[in-house]
């Protein structure tokens, strides 16, 4: 076992040695650190693995002395954003068990294998990126199963120059009671799970995510499922025209309820995308600068007044805010 300073990060890197390379046990640093950028290579070897429990928030040492200097374990309820170098192969399991406020990860498709639990309990984890070198991503399904809640995941073709953006609604399990039999039979909530089996053999299987929209409708919050079609329609990789017909068609039936979250949010993009796709037009404006202006939305009510005035729009109001 050893241990290497990186100035870069000011962080502390105990390793062990695993055939060609390194495993990563743990981390420390003199504060209390929410970003990580696990380092292509540790003492000379590059980092092929990451070991079991080595972020979690409850398994190990949780400082490192130094002489009278302190260095803390990195992981844990601090830690929000964490960066795989491309030379990853492996997580281990429980590797970042109870980090409850990850949001985020960034990671290449040579990660080959996620053990069970790697991200187990991580309720804030929303945000998954995965740069694909080699065409397989087995990894991607190894990270979404293991959360419930709803997950943005954003797939960089890096060979082929494209992207795909994916959301994986939440889903739950609950139980319900046969009376007479004293029976409990388990059902699942929310379409998030049957989105989760949407891979196969190490690929996305993209039409089969788009079949799902229906499900979707049925089950998940109107604000889910507007964010699967904007995602879908933003970056339609693999996407048939008959499935962009879908969702478009789905926009306008809903623009009303799209335009208030998206102003809501204050999502100045996703406004500008859904009149750039003729989902809401100039008539559209009036209601949406009233809906801004109520919420104190400062830069969509910027924005579509400025577009008011470029189709030809009456004088601007003045609104003051309180």
């Amino acid at each position: 076992m050893w241990m290497e300073k990186q100035r870069e990060q000011n962080m502390l890197f105990q390793v062990e040695n695993c055939g060609d390379g390194v495993r990563l046990l743990r981390c420390f640093a003199p504060y209390e650190a929410e970003q990580i950028v696990i380092p292509k290579a540790i003492l000379g070897l590059p980092v092929r693995e990451i070991g079991a429990y080595a972020f979690s928030h409850v398994e190990g040492e949780r400082e490192f002395h130094d002489g009278e200097e302190v260095w803390k374990a990195v992981g844990g309820n601090d830690l929000r954003d964490v960066m795989f170098p491309d030379t990853l192969c492996h997580i281990g399991r429980l590797a970042f068990y109870n980090c409850e406020n990850l949001s985020r990860i960034t990671f290449y498709d040579t990660v080959r294998d996620i053990e069970d639990g790697a991200f187990k309990n991580c309720e804030r984890l929303s945000e998954v990126n995965l740069h694909v070198l080699r065409g397989k991503i087995n990894c991607m399904k190894q990270v979404v199963v293991d959360v419930e809640q709803k997950v943005e995941a954003r797939i960089a073709y890096v060979l082929e120059g494209q992207k795909a953006k994916l959301i994986f609604p939440e889903f739950g399990y609950g139980f319900e009671e046969n009376c007479p039999g004293r029976i409990f039979h388990e059902y699942t909530y929310g379409s998030g799970n049957s989105y989760r089996q949407c891979f196969y053999n190490g690929e996305v299987r993209y039409q089969r995510y788009d079949e799902l929209f229906d499900m979707a409708v049925r089950e998940d919050p109107k604000e889910t499922v507007l964010e699967i079609a904007v995602a879908r329609l933003e970056y339609p990789y693999h996407l048939t025209e008959k499935d962009r017909a879908k969702y478009e068609a789905y926009l306008r039936e809903k623009k009303q309820d799209a335009g208030a979250i998206a102003v809501k949010e204050d999502d100045l993009h996703t406004l500008e995308l859904f009149f750039d796709w003729g989902i809401l037009q100039r008539e559209d404006l009036d209601w949406l600068i009233d809906a801004a202006a109520r919420g104190q939305k400062i830069a969509c009510l910027a924005w579509m007044m400025d577009r008011k005035l470029e189709c030809g729009g009456k004088k601007k109001k003045v609104f003051e805010f309180s």
